[in-house]
């Protein structure tokens, strides 16, 4: 079927709806196939060694790529030290390729890592949370210029 308009528009509505049909399910083997290779990527990195090296390679520009836990870390301890709501990290996650993650998502997994130690979050009413590096220096300079606001 061609796909101009002109062609569309002349197209009986019974073949319109099969190619809609048939363009869905292409769709659905991309998307499956994409859930793999993502799941290949996961797979890896929990593995370790050398190809896990090449994801964690902070001079590589930041790909939302493997668990969301192992995303939020990287995306937080490889950037300029600063605080970070879950609505920023949700933002650059999705900016940087990551279509599934939802703020409640981003929320709990940066609250569990806060009590893990893997983040720093100084007030838990507040959900502004701190990479592990520099994070003293940060909350210095909060307190001096007031407290922070967070969000959700």
């Amino acid at each position: 079927m061609s796909n101009t308009i002109g062609d569309l528009l002349d197209t009986p509505p019974q073949e319109l709806l099969e190619e809609r049909e048939r363009v869905r399910r292409q769709l659905e083997a991309l998307e499956r196939e994409s859930d793999l290779i993502d799941r290949v990527i996961e797979m890896v990195m929990e593995a370790g060694g050398p190809a896990a090296e090449w994801f964690d390679d902070p001079s590589r520009p930041f790909v939302a790529v493997g668990s969301l836990r192992w995303q939020i870390a990287r995306l937080i301890n490889t950037s300029d030290p600063q605080p970070w709501s879950p609505s920023d990290v949700l933002d650059r996650l999705a900016t940087s390729g990551n279509k599934k993650a939802t703020l409640d998502n981003v929320r709990v997994t940066m609250r569990r890592m806060a009590t893990n130690d893997e983040l720093i979050q100084p007030q838990p009413q507040l959900l502004m949370f701190f990479p592990l590096k520099g994070a003293e220096a940060m909350l210095a300079e909060m307190e001096e210029e007031g407290s922070p606001n967070g969000d959700g």
